[in-house]
């Protein structure tokens, strides 16, 4: 069983007449809390914190001569500014970074609940069977297909222009070429996409037993792919940006570049499927 919740509540259920069903209610309980606990110190330190060391803290006298320098790189101060920015305003956080943790789990649950008749993983093929297909190139066509699709969920690059708002002139007028903020951007919104195709890969990792260096090459692939479709996804924002909003969720819920780059990507991902499912039909000898 994938989801420790699912044992506890169905043995409270079934056994709702005994000790062990009160056992179990508690235990269903205490998982409930643990989560909620979890969720609520993780909000205070993301946001809490964040907002209450920006508004009127207490101001101290500092000598000249007391502060410290710190040199940065200009990709460094780029990128920090870049997260910083999500950080501090709760929906672009929601709606970019928490939905790459959100979207495997929803599939998972999804496949979990479609089959919670019986055990799920009794549908799956037999892990002899795929460990038999690694040596097959089309297991790189297959990973390509499902990191491509993941990543057309991602609104990080789509709307990373739409999401300067007013202050969008300061990129115009900073001392940094358009070509290494566009960089920066697009660095940042590939390093959230491979985060969440690296959670999803990690379920045929423990539920098959993959090798891990085998699932590391199988992903290179993935990588290059997912900077080109961020470069074009930040070039489809930066040819007609949102910047002229007074609500945050206007420049990622209410941007049409997000919702033209979300089938943009599902579109190259069809087509990789349909790249592999001709080789597969075919049997087309490819040698990577």
């Amino acid at each position: 069983m994938i989801f420790p919740f699912y044992n506890s509540a169905s043995e409270a259920l079934m056994n709702f007449d005994n000790m062990n069903g009160i056992f179990s209610l508690i235990t269903f309980i205490c998982f409930n809390l643990a989560a909620i606990l979890v969720i609520y110190f993780v909000g205070d330190k993301l946001y809490l914190k964040t907002l209450t060391t920006n508004g009127g803290s207490k101001s101290k006298k500092t000598r000249l001569e007391d502060i410290k320098c710190k040199k940065e790189s200009v990709f460094s101060m780029l990128l920090k500014k870049e997260w910083l920015v999500i950080k501090r305003t709760p929906v672009f956080m929601l709606n970019i970074v928490v939905m790459v943790f959100i979207m495997p789990i929803i599939f998972v649950m999804s496949f979990m609940i479609g089959y919670g008749s019986g055990d799920a993983t009794s549908i799956l093929p037999d892990k002899s069977v795929v460990l038999g297909y690694l040596d097959n190139p089309i297991v790189y066509l297959i990973v390509l297909v499902v990191g491509v699709f993941f990543t057309s969920f991602s609104l990080a690059a789509s709307t990373s222009i739409s999401r300067e708002g007013s202050n969008a002139w300061i990129m115009k007028v900073i001392p940094v070429s358009a070509f290494r903020q566009i960089s920066v951007k697009v660095f940042f919104a590939a390093l959230l996409d491979i985060i969440g195709v690296l959670l999803v890969m990690i379920i045929p990792i423990i539920l098959f037993e993959i090798p891990v260096y085998y699932a590391l090459c199988v992903l290179i692939p993935v990588v290059l792919i997912v900077f080109i479709l961020n470069y074009l996804n930040i070039l489809l924002d930066l040819r007609k940006p949102r910047i002229k909003w007074s609500e945050e969720s206007v420049a990622v819920k209410q941007n049409m570049n997000g919702v033209v780059s979300m089938f943009l990507t599902m579109a190259i991902a069809a087509l990789f499927g349909l790249v592999a499912y001709f080789v597969y039909r075919y049997s087309i000898d490819i040698n990577v």
